[in-house]
Order: C-alpha cells, then sequence, then structure tokens
C-alpha cells in the first residue's frame, strides 16, 4: 500500500505558504494557493487509487466467501420465499388445533341464553334492588 502523505510535513508546508494575521483571517498568496491544489490533487489520486484497490479486495473476497459457501454445502445467496395470507390462515390455525390437543382443551362454543331467561333475572334482581331500597328508607 502506498502511503496517503506525511501529516507533519503537510502542516509545516501549510505554515509556510499560508501566513497568518492578527486580525485577518488566512492570506492566500498565488504560489502558496497553486502549491496546496496540486497537493490535493496528489492526494486524491492516491486516495482513488487505494479505493479502487480495496474494490478489487473485496471482490476477491466475495468470490472466496462464494467458493467456501459452495463446499460446505451452504448457498451463498437463499432464495426468498413468500406464503400466501391464505397459507398463513392455513398454518396457524393447524397449530392451533396442534396446541389445543396438547394442552387437552376443546373449543367450546359461546353459551347463549333466551331472552325471557335474562328478562327474568333482571326482574329477579330488580326485586332484590327494591328490598335493599326498602329497608335503608
Amino acid at each position: 500500500m502506498t502511503r496517503i502523505y506525511n501529516v507533519r510535513a503537510s502542516r509545516m508546508h501549510r505554515s509556510a505558504t499560508i501566513p497568518r494575521r492578527a486580525g485577518v483571517g488566512h492570506c492566500y498568496n498565488s504560489a502558496g494557493g497553486n502549491m496546496n491544489l496540486k497537493g490535493m490533487e496528489l492526494i486524491i489520486s492516491q486516495l482513488r487509487a487505494q479505493r479502487e484497490d480495496f474494490v478489487n479486495q473485496i471482490g476477491h473476497i466475495d468470490a472466496a466467501l462464494i467458493v467456501l459457501g459452495r463446499v460446505n454445502g451452504t448457498h451463498a445467496q437463499v432464495p426468498v420465499r413468500t406464503i400466501s395470507a391464505a397459507s398463513r390462515k392455513r398454518i396457524a390455525a393447524a397449530q392451533r388445533a396442534r396446541w389445543a390437543k396438547v394442552r387437552g382443551k376443546v373449543k367450546t362454543s359461546k353459551r347463549t341464553m333466551s331472552a325471557a331467561s335474562r328478562r327474568k333475572i333482571a326482574a329477579a334482581q330488580r326485586a332484590r334492588w327494591a328490598r335493599v331500597n326498602k329497608s335503608k328508607a
């Protein structure tokens, strides 16, 4: 690998080409500005070359992983399988039935009461409350 640039040398170079004055920001002279741009272009070209090397290395690593995956008996990419909503409902119902069988619980139907029975219970409850209210008064 190539070394990008020496940090200490670049700091000394910047201090030599960019004079700092009290009360004024940076003052760039034409020679220092061009020198800085050339240095930046060199750094950018080195970074691009290094990036290409990394991309090449990653490609080799990916290829090796794919080969090793096939040798192991596993596939590098497993296709994604989707299940329809109806199939999921069937599977869920079957699983609920299996759990009910294991637990020994049989799903019973909901008990309902006739309207006449409800009226009788309500009348009996009203009579009870009437007796409680009568005793309080």
